[in-house]
Protein backbone atom coordinates (compact mmCIF):
# COMPACT_ATOMS: atom_id res chain seq x y z
CA UNK A 1 0.00 0.00 0.00
CA UNK A 2 1.65 3.20 -0.83
CA UNK A 3 2.17 6.19 1.69
CA UNK A 4 1.58 9.66 0.68
CA UNK A 5 1.58 13.15 2.82
CA UNK A 6 -1.30 15.38 2.58
CA UNK A 7 -0.46 18.95 1.18
CA UNK A 8 -1.15 22.22 3.02
CA UNK A 9 -4.02 22.90 0.90
CA UNK A 10 -5.85 19.29 1.54
CA UNK A 11 -5.10 20.16 5.80
CA UNK A 12 -6.41 23.64 5.30
CA UNK A 13 -9.68 22.05 3.69
CA UNK A 14 -10.13 19.57 6.51
CA UNK A 15 -9.16 22.08 8.91
CA UNK A 16 -11.55 24.55 7.39
CA UNK A 17 -14.68 21.64 7.08
CA UNK A 18 -13.86 20.83 10.62
CA UNK A 19 -14.17 24.37 11.97
CA UNK A 20 -17.54 24.90 10.17
CA UNK A 21 -19.01 22.08 11.43
CA UNK A 22 -17.52 22.56 14.99
CA UNK A 23 -19.41 26.16 14.63
CA UNK A 24 -22.47 25.06 13.27
CA UNK A 25 -23.07 22.52 16.13
CA UNK A 26 -22.25 25.23 18.26
CA UNK A 27 -18.67 24.64 19.64
CA UNK A 28 -17.22 27.67 19.62
CA UNK A 29 -14.17 26.67 21.34
CA UNK A 30 -13.13 23.88 18.95
CA UNK A 31 -13.97 25.75 16.08
CA UNK A 32 -11.99 28.32 16.78
CA UNK A 33 -9.38 26.10 17.68
CA UNK A 34 -9.80 24.87 14.17
CA UNK A 35 -9.74 28.29 12.69
CA UNK A 36 -6.38 29.12 13.87
CA UNK A 37 -5.13 25.54 12.15
CA UNK A 38 -6.62 26.36 8.85
CA UNK A 39 -3.97 29.82 9.32
CA UNK A 40 -1.27 28.09 10.21
CA UNK A 41 -1.94 25.72 7.03
CA UNK A 42 -2.80 28.29 4.81
CA UNK A 43 0.48 30.07 6.09
CA UNK A 44 2.29 27.18 4.11
CA UNK A 45 0.64 27.18 1.30
CA UNK A 46 1.75 28.98 -1.91
CA UNK A 47 1.96 32.92 -1.10
CA UNK A 48 -2.12 33.06 -1.47
CA UNK A 49 -2.86 36.44 -0.13
CA UNK A 50 -6.80 35.74 -0.39
CA UNK A 51 -6.89 31.96 0.85
CA UNK A 52 -5.11 32.95 4.32
CA UNK A 53 -7.16 36.08 4.31
CA UNK A 54 -10.67 34.81 3.69
CA UNK A 55 -9.60 32.09 6.78
CA UNK A 56 -8.41 34.77 9.17
CA UNK A 57 -12.08 36.68 8.40
CA UNK A 58 -13.80 33.40 9.20
CA UNK A 59 -12.47 33.67 12.75
CA UNK A 60 -12.57 37.12 12.84
CA UNK A 61 -16.36 36.65 12.58
CA UNK A 62 -16.30 33.99 15.03
CA UNK A 63 -14.71 36.42 17.92
CA UNK A 64 -16.75 39.14 16.56
CA UNK A 65 -19.83 36.69 17.34
CA UNK A 66 -18.44 36.11 20.42
CA UNK A 67 -18.15 39.67 21.44
CA UNK A 68 -14.31 38.96 22.03
CA UNK A 69 -13.45 42.73 20.43
CA UNK A 70 -9.91 42.63 21.01
CA UNK A 71 -9.21 39.48 19.25
CA UNK A 72 -11.92 40.14 16.07
CA UNK A 73 -10.19 43.82 15.86
CA UNK A 74 -6.71 42.15 15.49
CA UNK A 75 -7.57 39.51 13.02
CA UNK A 76 -9.46 42.32 10.79
CA UNK A 77 -6.65 44.03 11.26
CA UNK A 78 -4.45 41.50 9.79
CA UNK A 79 -6.98 40.83 6.60
CA UNK A 80 -6.24 44.54 5.91
CA UNK A 81 -2.36 43.82 5.53
CA UNK A 82 -3.17 40.86 3.57
CA UNK A 83 -5.44 42.72 1.56
CA UNK A 84 -3.44 45.80 0.83
CA UNK A 85 -0.76 43.54 -1.17
CA UNK A 86 -3.12 43.21 -4.08
CA UNK A 87 -5.16 45.89 -3.06
CA UNK A 88 -5.74 47.43 -7.13
CA UNK A 89 -7.35 44.01 -7.46
CA UNK A 90 -9.07 43.44 -4.69
CA UNK A 91 -10.64 47.02 -3.70
CA UNK A 92 -14.77 45.23 -2.42
CA UNK A 93 -13.11 43.14 -0.29
CA UNK A 94 -10.65 45.66 1.24
CA UNK A 95 -13.20 48.47 1.69
CA UNK A 96 -15.53 45.29 3.30
CA UNK A 97 -12.88 44.40 6.00
CA UNK A 98 -12.43 48.20 6.91
CA UNK A 99 -16.25 48.45 7.07
CA UNK A 100 -16.21 45.00 9.35
CA UNK A 101 -13.25 46.60 11.37
CA UNK A 102 -14.99 49.73 11.55
CA UNK A 103 -18.27 48.46 13.11
CA UNK A 104 -16.43 46.30 15.40
CA UNK A 105 -14.91 49.50 17.48
CA UNK A 106 -18.49 50.63 17.55
CA UNK A 107 -19.60 47.65 19.01
CA UNK A 108 -16.30 47.27 21.56
CA UNK A 109 -17.03 51.26 22.19
CA UNK A 110 -14.04 52.35 20.41
CA UNK A 111 -15.81 55.60 19.06
CA UNK A 112 -12.58 57.72 18.25
CA UNK A 113 -11.41 54.33 16.42
CA UNK A 114 -14.15 53.66 14.66
CA UNK A 115 -14.89 57.34 13.31
CA UNK A 116 -11.37 57.65 12.08
CA UNK A 117 -12.03 53.72 10.07
CA UNK A 118 -15.45 55.17 8.66
CA UNK A 119 -13.43 58.75 7.73
CA UNK A 120 -10.61 56.77 5.96
CA UNK A 121 -13.36 53.97 4.31
CA UNK A 122 -15.35 57.58 2.82
CA UNK A 123 -12.05 58.64 1.72
CA UNK A 124 -11.09 55.82 -0.32
CA UNK A 125 -14.57 54.97 -1.39
CA UNK A 126 -14.68 58.40 -2.98
CA UNK A 127 -11.02 58.23 -4.44
CA UNK A 128 -12.36 54.39 -6.09
CA UNK A 129 -16.03 55.12 -7.00
CA UNK A 130 -16.71 59.31 -7.03
CA UNK A 131 -18.04 61.35 -4.45
CA UNK A 132 -21.29 60.91 -5.01
CA UNK A 133 -21.45 57.37 -5.64
CA UNK A 134 -24.35 55.40 -4.00
CA UNK A 135 -21.96 53.18 -1.89
CA UNK A 136 -20.96 55.64 0.19
CA UNK A 137 -24.29 56.78 1.83
CA UNK A 138 -24.35 53.56 4.19
CA UNK A 139 -20.78 54.75 5.33
CA UNK A 140 -21.70 58.29 6.00
CA UNK A 141 -24.54 57.37 7.54
CA UNK A 142 -22.63 55.20 10.37
CA UNK A 143 -20.03 58.01 10.25
CA UNK A 144 -22.77 59.68 11.52
CA UNK A 145 -24.09 57.70 14.16
CA UNK A 146 -20.39 57.16 15.80
CA UNK A 147 -20.48 61.19 15.82
CA UNK A 148 -23.57 61.18 17.69
CA UNK A 149 -22.46 58.88 20.07
CA UNK A 150 -19.64 61.02 20.57
CA UNK A 151 -21.79 64.06 21.11
CA UNK A 152 -21.21 65.97 17.62
CA UNK A 153 -24.45 66.64 16.91
CA UNK A 154 -23.30 69.35 14.01
CA UNK A 155 -20.83 66.43 12.59
CA UNK A 156 -23.38 63.77 12.58
CA UNK A 157 -26.13 65.69 11.19
CA UNK A 158 -23.93 66.63 8.01
CA UNK A 159 -23.26 62.95 7.55
CA UNK A 160 -26.75 62.22 7.64
CA UNK A 161 -28.14 64.71 5.43
CA UNK A 162 -25.10 63.88 3.07
CA UNK A 163 -26.32 60.35 3.34
CA UNK A 164 -30.08 61.25 2.34
CA UNK A 165 -28.99 63.72 -0.68
CA UNK A 166 -27.35 60.64 -1.71
CA UNK A 167 -30.12 57.97 -0.99
CA UNK A 168 -32.38 60.58 -3.20
CA UNK A 169 -30.14 61.01 -6.02
CA UNK A 170 -29.63 56.78 -5.91
CA UNK A 171 -34.01 55.98 -4.86
CA UNK A 172 -35.95 59.05 -5.90
CA UNK A 173 -37.07 61.65 -3.45
CA UNK A 174 -40.00 59.42 -1.99
CA UNK A 175 -38.45 56.32 -1.86
CA UNK A 176 -39.20 53.58 1.04
CA UNK A 177 -35.07 53.17 1.37
CA UNK A 178 -34.94 56.89 2.61
CA UNK A 179 -36.46 55.89 5.47
CA UNK A 180 -33.68 54.43 7.79
CA UNK A 181 -31.90 58.13 6.71
CA UNK A 182 -34.62 60.19 7.87
CA UNK A 183 -34.89 58.15 10.95
CA UNK A 184 -31.54 58.91 12.17
CA UNK A 185 -32.12 62.72 11.45
CA UNK A 186 -35.41 62.48 13.49
CA UNK A 187 -33.34 60.98 16.33
CA UNK A 188 -31.25 63.42 16.20
CA UNK A 189 -33.79 66.37 16.27
CA UNK A 190 -35.29 64.75 19.10
CA UNK A 191 -31.97 64.48 21.38
CA UNK A 192 -31.06 68.30 19.97
CA UNK A 193 -34.57 69.93 21.11
CA UNK A 194 -35.49 70.43 17.80
CA UNK A 195 -39.29 68.75 18.08
CA UNK A 196 -40.66 70.81 15.13
CA UNK A 197 -38.25 70.08 12.98
CA UNK A 198 -38.19 66.30 14.15
CA UNK A 199 -42.26 66.48 13.65
CA UNK A 200 -41.79 67.27 9.68
CA UNK A 201 -39.16 64.55 9.11
CA UNK A 202 -41.77 62.31 10.11
CA UNK A 203 -44.36 64.08 8.28
CA UNK A 204 -42.17 63.16 5.38
CA UNK A 205 -41.50 59.64 6.57
CA UNK A 206 -45.49 58.95 6.35
CA UNK A 207 -45.75 60.14 3.12
CA UNK A 208 -42.35 57.73 1.66
CA UNK A 209 -43.87 55.15 -1.32
CA UNK A 210 -43.33 51.56 -1.31
CA UNK A 211 -40.43 50.14 -2.03
CA UNK A 212 -41.47 49.19 -5.35
CA UNK A 213 -43.31 52.52 -6.27
CA UNK A 214 -40.11 55.17 -5.40
CA UNK A 215 -40.31 58.04 -7.65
Amino acid sequence: MGWFKKTPQALWQEKMWEADVEQKQGNLGKAEDAYKEAKKHAASCLPEPDRMADTTERLADLYRGRTMWDLAIREYKEILGLRETRIHSAWETWIATLGQLASVYADAGETDLAEDCWRKLLSKMREVYGIDDGRTAPVLLNLGNVLFRKGDFAGAKESYVGAEKIAVKLFGPNAAQLRDFLECQRVLCLRTGCDKEAAAIRERMNRLGSATNNK
